[in-house]
Order: C-alpha cells, then structure tokens, then sequence
C-alpha cells in the first residue's frame, strides 16, 4: 500500500519528466547508442571489448581471447588492452583503469553518436611509461589528462588511472602521429603487433 506522501512524489515525478526526457538526444539514432544504456562501466567495457575485437577481426587482424585481467585480446603474441569509450556529456572521452598490467599495446576505441575514433600505443609510450600514482603526478594539458583514478596509492591502486582526451580526436604526444582515424589506427596496429 503507498502512503499520501509516496502518491504526492510520483505525481510530481510524472509532472516534471517531460522536461527531462524532451530534450534531444543524439544518442537516440545512434548504431552504438544501445551501449551507453548498459548499466554498469563493466558491462560497458566489455561490449566494447568484443565490439573492437570483432572490428579486428574483420580488418583482418588474428584476434584470440586471454585469460586473466592482464589484457583483453592477443594479437600475433602481443598482449592488448582494449580501452572503451562513448562521447561524455562534457565531450570528452575518459578511458578508465588503465593499469600498469602485463600487456604489450592499449588501444584506445572511443564512439561519438555518429563516428569513432582509436589510437593505439605501445605499453612503453604510454606517458613515457610513467603511471601517476598521486594526484600530485598528473599530467594534464589543453588535449588531455592522465590522472590516478579511485584513489590511487591510498586504497591501494596505485597502478590505475584514467586517460581524459579533452579535445577529441586530438591526443596526447604519446598518441600522436594518429588522429585518430580508424584507419591510422589499424595501420599503427600493423606495425606494433608485426601483422
């Protein structure tokens, strides 16, 4: 049974939710809007996963799964993390827990509503190697941030932070000559895992 107060609150939800859910959502016609419905960066991340892993595959890449949280796909021996995106609300993409794990490459796969962008590195360029480990030791400019995530060293993550792309496509150095495009990336991808 609902109390008066309860009634009270669901009229007034009813009342006021056109002038949220009115508003346009570029997302709504979107080929990849279905993952910004998922409800957690897990699942998320993992569709992104198997999506790019696909994406691989038919660029001609030999993909295999791995086990274990080190990395999410091996191409010809060479262990990749694959970091997922969507466009924020702030238009940005913020690639979350990139770790300091045992992999050879990261690709970064993030979508807008209407187009998608990667970049790809080598473990070594990321950052020069360097994963902040304090907030004190972000590094951030006009294009990016890099940044300790969920704490950092004082719950014990002090391997996990977060790349923030700001301005994409435009990249930090250690991404750079890729713009971005899907196909830099895949070409960049050639050279790292010899394929």
């Amino acid at each position: 049974m609902s109390s008066k107060e309860y009634q009270e609150l669901v009229s007034i939800a009813g009342a006021i939710k056109h002038g949220y859910l009115n508003k346009p959502n570029p997302w709504s016609s979107s080929p990849f809007g279905w993952v910004r419905q998922l409800p957690t960066p897990a699942e998320t991340g993992s569709a992104g996963a198997c999506l790019v892993s696909k994406f691989l595959r038919n660029s001609g890449f030999s993909v295999v799964s791995v086990d274990g949280t080190d990395a999410d796909v091996k191409i010809n021996n060479r262990h990749v993390e694959i970091k997922f995106a969507t466009l924020s609300a702030r238009n940005t993409f913020i690639f979350n827990q990139l770790r300091d794990q045992e992999y050879h490459i990261v690709l970064c796969f993030g979508v807008f509503p209407d187009d998608a962008y990667a970049w790809v590195a080598s473990k070594g360029d990321i950052n020069g190697g360097v994963f902040p480990t304090r907030k004190e030791d972000k590094v951030s400019d006009k294009v990016h941030s890099f940044t300790p995530q969920h704490g950092g060293e004082k719950k014990g993550n002090a391997n996990t932070c977060m790349l923030t792309l700001k301005k994409p496509p435009s990249a930090p150095p250690w991404m750079r000559p890729q713009n971005g495009d899907l196909s830099d990336m895949l070409r960049e991808l050639k050279k790292l895992t010899g394929n």
